[in-house]
């Protein structure tokens, strides 16, 4: 059997046809699904890399094994550019759908909503569909993406509108969190999956202990989503306190000069370390949790964050907000401390207790 995965993935060509990701497709992954999938059509953001790039250019991300998968190219586009991508994209998901057995979604990817419609009119391939995170929520707060409040409160119903549709609809519908199943379904027949990719040597015990460097950890993509601000601000008055500490800033995106210059503004320069983009289940980012003394996630909306598994597998306190399944990862008091979104008093205090208790 043949499953195309329709989601956001980015990969790149090098000259000699081989692809490269920032995820791992390996055996391990196809794996999950035993001996009936053979293999698996990867339908992502696709694109060739500079001319004349040497090895070093794909150091930081993991080969996609032939053996077991395609990868279909598509259009890589942002913004406007997908209306003139469109054309491209809906030909390109139509032909993978077409040679495939079955299809699996991400929620929510435009590309993966284009697949449920082209498969639902044409090619009737039995579907799963995994929701990922609670992107109607996320899109409130996506300035970057739709300037004007009401606009984006508009376009937030109308995604939480395609998800309900679309897994209301599929033959396997699946979440990666309880809330997420109880938001936008009402099937009793929801898979709650997990989807973190951490293995046992990804795990670190470490001995309990006071804090070593005071280093409090984030990782994750540079938007106000993850409540970085708050974040900035929470520090800055531990600053004032006279409380020490060294905030590691692991990701990249749109937030990061807007942050930088918080961080000015604040006085945090001298604490602050950007590693920048690093890749995902390396031993450079788990080398980064087992310096960490805590990670602090103060997001306003998640899914079920996999950088909490990978903090508390690595033996790493954690603070987050109480927002979608994490609740579910997190035991207030137990595994970590858990604050309401924008309570920037509350993050203040959860990350002083952890690292002075």
């Amino acid at each position: 059997m043949k499953l195309a995965l329709i989601s956001d993935y980015p990969f790149v060509q090098s000259e000699d046809g081989s692809w490269y990701s920032s995820i791992p497709w390996d055996e391990r992954f196809i794996q999950t699904f035993g001996k009936a999938v053979t293999r698996i059509v990867l339908v992502g953001r696709c694109q060739r890399a500079d001319a004349g790039a040497h090895a070093d250019a794909f150091k930081n991300m993991h080969p996609v094994d032939a053996t077991y998968y395609d990868v279909h190219p598509m259009p890589d586009w942002n913004g406007l550019r997908f209306l003139f991508s469109l054309p491209q994209i809906l030909r390109g998901l139509s032909g993978a759908l077409r040679d495939c057995d079955g299809v699996i979604l991400k929620l929510f990817y435009v590309q993966s909503v284009l697949a449920f419609a082209i498969n639902r009119l044409r090619h009737r391939r039995p579907t799963a569909a995994l929701l990922v995170g609670d992107s109607a929520t996320a899109l409130t707060m996506r300035a970057d993406m739709i300037s004007g409040g009401r606009l984006r409160h508009v376009a937030a119903q109308i995604v939480y509108r395609i998800n309900r549709h679309i897994l209301g609809r599929v033959d396997v519908p699946a979440t990666v969190s309880h809330q997420l199943r109880e938001k936008y379904t009402a099937r009793q027949d929801v898979v709650v999956a997990n989807e973190s990719w951490i293995e046992r040597q990804h795990f670190h015990k470490r001995t309990p202990g006071p804090a070593q460097g005071n280093s409090v950890l984030f990782v994750g993509r540079l938007i106000p989503l993850k409540g970085l601000r708050e974040m900035a601000t929470a520090l800055a008055q531990l600053m004032e306190e006279g409380i020490p500490f060294r905030w590691v800033v692991v990701g990249d995106g749109p937030m990061r000069e807007e942050l930088q210059a918080l961080i000015r503004q604040l006085g945090l320069e001298e604490r602050v370390e950007f590693t920048g983009w690093v890749q995902p289940l390396s031993e450079e980012l788990f080398g980064i949790y087992r310096q960490a003394d805590l990670l602090c996630l103060p997001s306003y909306a998640e899914g079920l964050p996999l950088v909490l598994i990978e903090a508390m597998a690595n033996g790493v306190p954690v603070v987050a907000t109480r927002v979608n399944g994490t609740p579910e990862l997190v035991q207030h008091e137990e595994t970590g401390l858990l604050v309401d979104p924008g309570d920037t008093q509350g993050l203040a205090s959860a990350i002083r207790r952890i690292l002075t208790d």
